[in-house]
């Protein structure tokens, strides 16, 4: 598995964990109890399954081609060199409030995730994922992370 794959595979799992919406009703079922729903602290296998099940993220791993494939994110454009990915998200897509999902909402995901004062015991996944200002975000020398930025409403793009 090369670098960019790698460090694509830590950014949809990261993404599936931030970002969600409800449409309905959704029963779950199983023998533990969970420590929370709240993506940010679904450390716990069980847990994380649980929380797999109810949010999803900009991309997906397509179980019949093994690709990971646009979900929130309508099509993604990634360069030449694979240092640069540009999400279009789907502009229908809502939270369970109404509100429209934007890329500001997919920013503030990952950058609650990286906040020292949220300590989130899954800031790992991004950590080392290359994405430009993680480290000196999660240091507390900036006040957002430089590499997630918004283009527009619908379109967010994270630079390694």
């Amino acid at each position: 598995m090369t670098r960019a794959t790698r460090i694509f595979t830590a950014l949809v799992a990261a993404a599936v964990l931030s970002l969600g919406f409800a449409q309905g009703i959704l029963n779950l079922r199983n023998n533990t109890d969970w420590e929370t729903l709240d993506p940010a602290f679904a450390a716990g296998v069980d847990t994380g399954d649980m929380v797999a099940k109810i949010y999803d993220g900009l991309m997906r791993y397509d179980y019949e081609s093994t690709d990971v494939v646009p979900n929130l994110a309508e099509r993604v454009e990634v360069n030449d060199d694979a240092t640069v990915f540009t999400f279009h998200l789907h502009r229908d897509v809502t939270f369970h409030d109404g509100h429209p999902l934007t890329a500001r909402d997919v920013k503030y995901s990952f950058e609650r995730l990286l906040d020292p004062d949220t300590a989130s015991p899954l800031t790992w996944v991004l950590e080392d994922t290359g994405i430009v200002g993680v480290e000196e975000f999660v240091n507390g020398d900036v006040d957002e992370v430089i590499g997630i930025e918004v283009v527009d409403d619908y379109t967010v793009r994270i630079s390694l």
